[in-house]
């Protein structure tokens, strides 16, 4: 069990320790808090962890609510079973409470902040911006083609001006605002974006190496350890939301890494969570207990955690090698000598000679 815990944190941990991203760390600490709520509903005497979940919970909140939201829907299956456990243990009466109030805690904040915006007048108009902005950046639901240039004439905009507000490009409020934004999508044809191909989401799924390292962290949990029998079908369960979610916000809303893969790892955590005995086969002992099923173990494990280390980094020596690309391709540094050094190591080589 430590192993597989220290497995899953490597796996789950190194997304996050290189790329400090806020929807990963808000899901992240939502899960924390939700499974330590978990654990004291299975606790049988009285028990802290329900203090400890709170502040968990409420940083997720703070950091981003809808990612919190987002933990709950994908661990439906969990919530239920708190509640189940409602009828007759004080424990999960308590988790539950606790759970709802940090809901009800961060959808107040999230209230409030929308008002104290709102009362700003420099920045009253930045929600509803940022509201129909993702529509165009984040959703990819306004595409520039020949049905909806017509919307684009409406506000002045060419395509450039589509270009340079997907890439953070949008600080002329002359032209990028709320007025224009809903000028556009008020104008735009019905059925005018076409719906995304599986294909296109099958591929992305089978590159992504930090996907396939959860997956086969999630295999090992469940190929070493049992899950207790009053809640075997939780993890299952999980797993057909996580699958059920990601398939709908990719088909009207936009899966990125960063949504799909702390997904899959609150199921994983999940296992881990409710399993409580080795896996066995019939009413021997676990296998893994046996002498040769410890060894088949730890090599699985050293395997996982050697591949993830690996894995992860390529893609920090794949951004070295295109940021290296973009300054000798720069007018400026052409033909001039580039070099850098990241911890001893030089990642961009030096170089006079000028780009192709």
């Amino acid at each position: 069990t430590v192993g597989l815990l220290g497995a899953f944190l490597w796996f789950v941990g190194i997304p996050d320790l290189t790329q400090l991203q806020f929807t990963r760390i808000a899901f992240l600490a939502g899960l924390g808090g939700l499974l330590l709520l978990v654990s004291a509903t299975k606790s049988a005497g009285p028990t802290k962890q329900h203090w400890f979940a709170i502040p968990l919970l409420l940083v997720g909140e703070l950091i981003r609510y809808d990612a919190v939201r987002l933990m709950c829907v994908v661990l439906s299956p969990v919530i239920i079973w708190m509640l189940w456990r409602c009828r007759t243990e004080k424990n999960a009466r308590r988790a539950v409470a606790v759970l709802a109030s940090c809901l009800l805690l961060g959808w107040g904040a999230v209230r409030f902040n929308d008002w104290y915006y709102a009362r700003d007048p420099d920045w009253k108009d930045f929600h509803p911006f940022n509201i129909l902005r993702v529509e165009f950046m984040d959703f990819d639901h306004v595409p520039y083609n020949s049905q909806t240039a017509s919307a684009f004439d409406s506000a002045g905009w060419k395509p450039v001006d589509l270009q340079m507000l997907r890439n953070w490009a949008f600080l002329d409020q002359d032209r990028y605002n709320t007025q224009s934004l809903r000028k556009i999508l008020d104008a735009l044809p019905p059925n005018h974006a076409s719906a995304r191909p599986w294909a296109a989401l099958v591929k992305q799924l089978s590159d992504d190496r930090e996907l396939w390292g959860l997956l086969a962290c999630g295999a090992a949990v469940v190929a070493i350890l049992a899950v207790d029998r009053s809640a075997r079908f939780i993890p299952l369960a999980c797993f057909v939301m996580s699958l059920v979610t990601c398939a709908v916000v990719y088909r009207f809303m936009h899966l990125p890494a960063r949504v799909y893969c702390p997904v899959i790892g609150g199921c994983v955590a999940t296992a881990l969570v409710f399993a409580n005995r080795p896996r066995s086969f019939g009413k021997r002992r676990g296998w893994v207990e046996t002498r040769w099923g410890h060894c088949l173990a730890l090599v699985v494990l050293g395997v996982l955690i050697g591949w993830r280390g690996y894995a992860s980094t390529v893609p920090m020596q794949t951004t070295s090698r295109i940021t290296s690309r973009q300054f000798k391709c720069s007018p400026i540094f052409s033909r001039r000598p580039i070099s850098c050094t990241w911890f001893g190591r030089a990642i961009f080589p030096s170089s006079t000679s000028p780009c192709p």
